[in-house]
């Protein structure tokens, strides 16, 4: 029989939400199932569930210009937008990453990531690996 998928993380508090982030959330079941992708694996990393629990906890928390000025933005796909910024937070760290994409976060920045994305071509049909690199590259303005 095929093998079970992997147990839902337990409930954790983003420490920049306003209130708890559940786990069942359908929010974070689609930052946990993207991040486990056959596709997105090989870019981001075969990550432990304790890293996946964080990621999952800081995508949860993005800011509303993340999903605005990158996710729609750009028009990338769920596999796209978890590799964006799971390459931000490896390159930024934690703390880093929750000044910029948490809540309130710093929206002129996080625009201007977008534009430099935009300028480099990134879009919808962008493949993980390029989107990684440009992500990347684009971080360090």
């Amino acid at each position: 029989p095929p093998a079970a998928p992997a147990p839902a993380p337990p409930a954790r508090a983003h420490p920049d939400a306003p209130g708890p982030v559940p786990f069942d959330s359908p929010e974070a079941a689609f930052w946990w199932e993207a991040l486990g992708d056959r596709g997105v694996v090989p870019v981001v990393g075969d990550l432990s569930d304790e890293r996946r629990r964080e990621l999952v906890t800081v995508m949860v928390g993005v800011n509303d210009s993340v999903r605005s000025e990158l996710f729609a933005g750009l028009a990338l796909t769920t596999f796209q937008a978890a590799v964006c910024l799971a390459t931000a937070f490896r390159q930024l760290g934690r703390q880093r990453f929750l000044a910029v994409f948490g809540r309130p976060g710093r929206p002129a920045t996080v625009g201007a990531l977008a534009a430099r994305l935009r300028e480099r071509g990134i879009g919808s049909r962008t493949d993980l690996l390029t989107l990684a690199r440009v992500t990347e590259t684009a971080l360090r303005g």
